[in-house]
């Protein structure tokens, strides 16, 4: 007859082996299921890639943005496993009218340009091999299929105002300098083959060339007595105004004066169409007094104002605005002749900013397309 103590201790050594059991198989499904969503991951990173890669292509004169996603979405692994299979059908090429509604769908057919490339990677069992598990002999599942899907846009109609952006303070529309340049003088720019700077990054300017170039913008083009500065807010600012606006952005309540709240004047300019120009006083014009100020934001992406005409002369001229546009200012120096500002423009490197709208990413199908200024982002 057996003891008691010896039945126990057999009843134990079952107990033990089937938690055991039970704890492998947990374990298996926790590394299997990580495995999965690192994989999926490393797709979803690839889909970017080729969907970025084939909006970008869209700005060539022939673009293949197909091709161009295929090429990048290669160029990644998942899994250890190259996805150098992207079938065309993966790759989608259309025209969205609101990008970042990420519920519509891409719009093959449309007569508009295409402006939206939408790409898939896989690991299947007939695209790039299905995602061998570890742990098959615990869970009874040896493979599985995964997929991601990135979609990217190329447009001229998104603008992005951030929550903070560089050179301003809290309640100021920080990237806005008082300067405004001709429109002509604007297309002058672009052709400009003055190229002694190179804008490295935000605060970093360099000598050398990086191809783009450069103008003298003030004095230029502009009336006699006045170098191109503009009142706004106080009709009547002075030089210290003008260098604490270069400095520390144009606060809430001089940009409602000159702009309507919320910027309605540029509402009635580009959407309502129910005005021509924004009209704004000349200020005191170009002035040494500034110059410190100019120089501490060189490097830093600014908005600089354009318009079409300009009446009078000295600070009784009256600006007519049309636009705004990106600049990196580059090099100045307003104490000794040759005076000079030399700016650089800077396609998408910067953001108008509204008060009461940081952080907001709008969608602005009725506003004009920036000749300079160009987003391409993800929109999944």
């Amino acid at each position: 007859m057996r003891k008691k103590h010896e039945v126990e201790s057999g009843a134990v050594l079952v107990l033990v082996a089937i938690c055991m059991s039970l704890f492998f198989i947990l374990l298996a499904v926790a590394i299997d299921i990580g495995y999965m969503h690192a994989t999926k991951a490393e797709l979803q990173h690839a889909a970017d890639a080729a969907a970025l890669a084939g909006a970008i292509e869209l700005a060539e004169a022939a673009p293949d943005p197909v091709g161009r996603a295929q090429e990048y979405g290669g160029y990644n692994e998942a899994a250890k496993v190259a996805l150098t299979e992207m079938p065309e059908s993966d790759v989608i090429v259309g025209y969205m009218e609101n990008p970042l509604d990420i519920h519509a769908e891409i719009d093959t057919e449309s007569e508009d340009d295409p402006n939206s490339v939408e790409a898939v990677t896989r690991r299947t069992t007939d695209v790039n091999g299905p995602l061998q598990l570890f742990l098959g002999a615990f869970t009874g599942l040896d493979e599985v299929n995964i997929a991601a899907k990135g979609r990217a846009v190329y447009t001229r109609q998104v603008v992005m105002l951030p929550d903070s952006p560089p050179g301003g303070e809290e309640g100021s529309i920080p990237n806005l300098i008082p300067f405004s340049i001709s429109k002509d003088y604007w297309e002058e720019l672009k052709t400009s083959t003055i190229d002694k700077y190179t804008y490295v990054g935000f605060g970093n300017v360099q000598s050398g060339d990086d191809g783009i170039g450069e103008v003298d913008a003030y004095p230029h083009d502009v009336t006699a007595g006045n170098f191109g500065t503009v009142d706004i807010g106080n009709p009547n600012n002075s030089v210290p105004d003008i260098r604490d606006q270069i400095t520390g952005g144009v606060d809430e309540s001089d940009y409602e004066q000159s702009f309507g709240k919320d910027g309605a004047l540029w509402k009635a300019l580009f959407e309502d169409k129910s005005i021509e120009s924004i009209p704004l006083e000349a200020d005191t014009g170009i002035s040494a007094g500034f110059e410190a100020a100019l120089k501490s934001i060189i490097g830093q992406p600014k908005v600089i104002l354009v318009h079409e005409a300009a009446e009078s002369v000295g600070n009784n001229t009256i600006y007519h605005i049309t636009g705004m546009e990106c600049i990196v200012i580059v090099d100045v120096n307003l104490h000794k002749n040759p005076k000079y500002v030399y700016i650089q423009m800077c396609d998408g490197c910067c953001n108008p900013g509204l008060p009461g709208t940081g952080g907001t990413t709008l969608f602005l199908p009725d506003m004009p397309p920036s000749d300079t200024l160009y987003m391409t982002g993800l929109t999944r």
